[in-house]
């Protein structure tokens, strides 16, 4: 029988052969998941929803999603006399050849263009000619960066400081000076930057109280004054790093691969102009991996010598993020109490336990920050914004407020339950139609989709078709009785790569990986499927290419219209444990398939960075109370919310962990000192610039 284990599915039994090929027995297990073999049946895909949520819950669900017409007007539906999904035929061979190579080109420029005086004398013709290829089809997608560094006051003539008012009075930060504080801050280390030491920064605040917006103005004054070479800006994922304008932490600094000859050169070439970086989401970012920025930075800066082994080396570093959000997976914190209070031998002993230290104490050398708190995003519903800022805290109200007798948290979200919402008001189900549900396991996620699949797809009056993976072992592809095993593991064995995936023509999906980061590609984009061609093998389908719709991503291919981009199969690895003659083995499975996933419901950590007009939210499958306020923050007002099922007042009204409470104590008084610090140099007529040590000087500003 087929038993979960910490790595994946488990097989009690397979029948290894001598030759080393396995001829596997398949058996069933308790976690299998089938539905989306069986998505075009409503019966199946109400039990396994039912299972999860209680039949009261799916029938509301149903209510919501089910039958009428009108809603929220995202989803697109393509009648199945315009556009039928096909098998691949001879003539498809040519375009696809063609398409394919253009998403390859595409996929591979994932980070700016690194530049030398005497580059082009030194590379190889056929280099050369490759790399004028990516030249030409990215040129208006991706940021350049080849502006000089030397344009300064003295060399230009540009008044950097009149720069810096006209930038702040046109992106409106004199009405919020918190704003204005953290761009002045860092405009005023770049307009002297002599004058004081490396910047390390942090501007902190929940989603929707500007942070992007200061990094725009910072990227603006850069650019405006003929260095917008000297700032990048970077962001863990690829959702993450378009919301900022910005790339990716792994491929701006070329992570994880071991870099020599070449490949460092060009790291270092890309990095050779550059003094200002942007961190953005940093409550993603685990302890180890910011000690792996630090390392591949100082490598970056190598040709400064000493000068590059201070932290980052050199390079200063604005973060920006909330650590009130999720915490990074399968990492530790930048503010984990084990490593802070209790480091213990063995942690120092073990690499990861050292690089966490590292990481740790390179936080800690952060002490410049700015507090936004002004919130945008509920700004319309403030009381709304209120309940968010309690629950962020730990302080969610159980009780009526004894001041002024109000609901408790607890109540006013109870009224938000769909049952409640169904019965009370019923009209304003239809607004809810397109909305995305968001929940805390994959394994509910999945069902989910499942059953919206089918309603959607009814409604459009279109057939789901299931589009299986290939899967190999040692390049070599499986048993059938194994394979069928495979199809039937759970995501969160398979890293989401489905080995059943359902579509239909104007079905939403969601990329699992970044496919074209200039053309707006990445792990999170959403979509909507147009059509799939695809190859019959033994009567199951094989998907060769799905063309989806993604607003914004412009032409991608000369053949295809605007907008409309072909994702291929891509392989990725996972592993499986196996019973092998009553010893558990290892076995590492690679998968083929679409990377993509269907996107009418989807997990916290996806909707993390997110802002919704509308949004259904699981709170009962929230793993910690970081998990409840990402989902309950994703819109902009309470009315804008419904959540799925009941749910423990617990969820609502639990405490932070005091690793938490003591990091976000920390940043408080940081912020508070910076903010004394500031208003002092204001005051005494100075430039409100970094509360860095000031060289030369023995004032901590």
């Amino acid at each position: 029988m087929m038993q979960g284990g910490p790595q994946g599915g488990e097989l009690e039994h397979t029948g290894e052969t001598g030759d080393g090929e396995d001829d596997f027995d398949l058996f069933e297990r308790p976690d299998a998941f089938d539905l989306y073999e069986d998505v075009n049946q409503s019966v199946p895909t109400e039990e396994a929803l039912r299972t999860v949520i209680g039949d009261k819950a799916r029938q509301v669900l149903d209510m919501c999603y089910g039958g009428g017409g009108g809603g929220g007007g995202q989803q697109q539906h393509v009648s199945r006399g315009d556009v039928q999904m096909r098998s691949i035929e001879a003539k498809d061979e040519c375009p696809l050849l063609l398409q394919r190579a253009t998403m390859r080109l595409l996929k591979r420029q994932r980070r700016p263009k690194s530049t030398s005086e005497d580059d082009s004398e030194q590379r190889p013709r056929k280099k050369r000619r490759y790399r004028e290829q990516l030249e030409e089809m990215t040129t208006e997608t991706l940021r350049n960066n080849e502006e000089s560094s030397t344009h300064r006051d003295g060399h230009t003539g540009v008044d950097i400081g009149a720069l810096i008012d006209e930038v702040v009075e046109d992106m409106g930060l004199r009405s919020n000076p918190e704003q204005e504080r953290a761009f002045r801050i860092v405009a005023d280390h770049m307009r002297d930057p002599e004058r004081y030491d490396q910047l390390l920064m942090y501007i902190a605040g929940v989603g929707g109280t500007g942070k992007t917006h200061v990094i725009k103005a910072m990227l603006r004054l850069f650019s405006l004054s003929g260095r917008g070479g000297e700032m990048l800006v970077a962001a863990p994922t690829g959702a993450a790093a378009l919301n900022v304008e910005g790339y990716t932490i792994h491929s701006l600094l070329m992570m994880p691969a071991k870099l020599k000859g070449e490949s460092l050169r060009e790291l270092v070439k890309l990095w050779r102009k550059v003094r200002y970086l942007v961190i953005d989401e940093v409550s993603m970012i685990g302890a180890s991996f910011l000690a792996d920025i630090c390392h591949r930075l100082q490598q970056a800066k190598g040709e400064h010598g000493v000068a590059a082994l201070r932290p980052f080396g050199g390079v200063n570093i604005i973060f920006t993020g909330d650590f009130g959000q999720l915490k990074p997976v399968l990492a530790k914190p930048l503010f984990d109490h084990q490593c802070i209070n209790h480091p213990g031998l063995q942690m120092i002993r073990e690499c990861t336990g050292v690089d966490n230290l590292t990481g740790i104490f390179l936080w800690r050398q952060v002490e410049t920050v700015v507090k936004l708190t002004k919130n945008q995003r509920q700004s319309s519903d403030p009381a709304y914004a209120e309940l968010l800022g309690r629950i962020r805290l730990g302080l969610g109200r159980a009780n009526p407020d004894a001041a002024t007798g109000g609901p408790s948290d607890v109540d006013i979200l109870h009224r938000r339950m769909l049952a409640h919402v169904a019965v009370d008001n019923p009209g304003s189900l239809t607004q809810f139609r397109d909305a995305p549900v968001i929940v805390g396991t994959k394994a509910l996620r999945d069902a989910l989709n499942g059953r919206i699949i089918y309603q959607k797809a009814k409604e459009a009056n279109q057939m789901v078709e299931t589009f299986y993976a290939k899967d190999t072992y040692r390049r070599k592809a499986v048993s059938r009785d194994f394979q069928k095993g495979l199809w039937k593991l759970p995501t969160k064995t398979t890293q989401d790569a489905l080995g059943m995936l359902p579509m239909f023509s104007g079905m939403r999906v969601m990329l699992r990986e970044n496919i074209a980061f200039g053309n707006r590609l990445v792990n999170g984009t959403e979509g909507t499927v147009v059509n799939v061609i695809y190859e019959v093998v033994e009567g199951k389908k094989y998907a060769s290419v799905a063309y989806v719709r993604v607003p914004g991503a412009g032409n991608v291919c000369k053949d295809l219209e605007a907008d409309v981009v072909p994702i291929f199969p891509e392989t990725v690895s996972f592993k499986v444990q196996i019973s092998v003659n009553g010893k558990t083995v290892n076995r590492s499975i690679s998968r083929t398939q679409l990377p993509l996933l269907p996107a009418y419901a989807y997990t916290d950590y996806k909707s993390q960075g997110k802002s919704l007009t509308h949004a259904i939210v699981d709170l009962d499958s929230a793993m910690t109370l970081q998990g409840v306020y990402v989902m309950l923050s994703r819109v902009k007002t309470l009315n804008g919310l419904l959540i799925l099922r009941g749910f423990s007042s617990s969820k609502i009204c639990g405490c932070l962990s005091q690793e938490l409470r003591d990091e976000l104590a920390r940043i408080d008084a940081l912020a508070e000192r910076t903010t004394r610090i500031w208003e002092k140099r204001r005051d005494l007529g100075g430039r409100m610039g970094s509360p860095a040590m000031e060289r030369g000087g023995d004032t901590d500003f």
